[in-house]
């Protein structure tokens, strides 16, 4: 009897463990690289056991040997002092603070708390990703005084993304997450470029392709301080990549554009001289981030690398066309 029982039991947890296997693969990244969905809102919105703390990307970076596992940034905004302000690509400055809500106020939930302070760099990704921290809003040009559109704004603890998504993009840009360039040893002899270099430049935000070092992430430009260095470079890149998703997919007035190009979910876009048409937000803002296919298709190799569509926490058993929780306006 016992011997049946267990033999039954045993066949239910291999029962089970099927289903659970069939449920996590249907949200996998897919098979093949798709450029006009680089990646579903399933990936962006998921969270992976494997990052679902700030200290299992902690023990990621430690079992990759990345130098972001002992790598600890200064918390800080390079201009705000006697301005009492904020300069974040979402332009959350004190001349519309006026209109939001203190909770999207980089001042409040970034710099009175942290700083001058060092922080891990896996801690960062967490507060960026995951929590108030990374709160951001859009700036409407189109109305004088300039106002914060009440349409996009982002409550990050409504409305989290996977760490996952973030980490995918440093090693895309830096090559700092894992790999032979990713250590603390990794220097130009190695074939590697310099590691403080691209610690500087962590997700290329203000990189420009520009031969004139003045225009683009060099000291020779006098405005590269605002964007240098690891803090500055995750907080920015990141909220603007978050504010671009949304505003494609309102699209309209709020539509990005550039070249010829209006960057809204649904319009075919001309990219690397290919026809894409943009199928989600996140696809749409990765390129304006960076305006090349070949960039998108490396992103999207680095997440199958990292594993990130294994063991979904949030999504196991929902419906592949889940919408993730509303935007919360101020």
């Amino acid at each position: 009897m016992i011997s049946k029982l267990l033999t039954y039991l045993f066949s239910i947890v291999i029962i089970a463990g099927a289903l659970l296997t069939t449920n996590i693969s249907s949200y996998a990244l897919p098979s093949q690289f798709d450029p006009g969905l680089v990646l579903s809102d399933q990936d962006l919105y998921s969270l992976p056991l494997a990052f679902s703390s700030a200290d299992r990307i902690q023990a990621y970076f430690e079992s990759t040997g990345s130098i972001l596992a002992d790598y600890q940034p200064v918390i800080g905004f390079e201009d705000a002092g006697s301005e009492n302000y904020a300069d974040t690509d979402d332009l959350i400055i004190n001349s519309v603070f006026s209109t939001v809500d203190n909770k999207f106020s980089a001042r409040n939930n970034v710099q009175n708390p942290y700083g001058g302070k060092r922080m891990r760099v896996s801690d960062l990704i967490w507060k960026v990703t995951r929590e108030r921290f990374g709160n951001t809003c859009i700036i409407n040009y189109r109305i004088s005084p300039y106002r914060a559109s009440s349409d996009i704004c982002i409550d990050n603890e409504a409305k989290p993304i996977n760490p996952a998504f973030l980490i995918s993009m440093i090693q895309k840009e830096s090559g700092l997450v894992y790999g032979s360039c990713s250590g603390t040893n990794a220097e130009n002899s190695q074939g590697c470029q310099d590691v403080n270099f691209r610690l500087d430049r962590i997700l290329g935000y203000a990189c420009f392709e520009n031969p004139d070092r003045s225009k683009s992430c060099y000291d020779e430009n006098p405005n590269w301080k605002y964007y240098k260095g690891v803090f500055k470079q995750i907080f920015r890149s990141f909220r603007l990549l978050r504010i671009r998703e949304e505003s494609c997919k309102l699209g309209g007035s709020f539509a990005f554009q550039s070249n010829g190009n209006v960057f809204q979910v649904g319009n075919t876009v001309n990219i690397s001289n290919q026809q894409i048409t943009l199928k989600n937000g996140i696809t749409c803002a990765m390129y304006i981030y960076t305006p090349h296919v070949s960039s998108q298709n490396l992103t999207y190799n680095v997440m199958r690398q990292v594993r990130v569509d294994q063991n979904l926490v949030e999504k196991v058993g929902l419906d592949p066309n889940y919408v993730p929780k509303s935007i919360k306006v101020f």
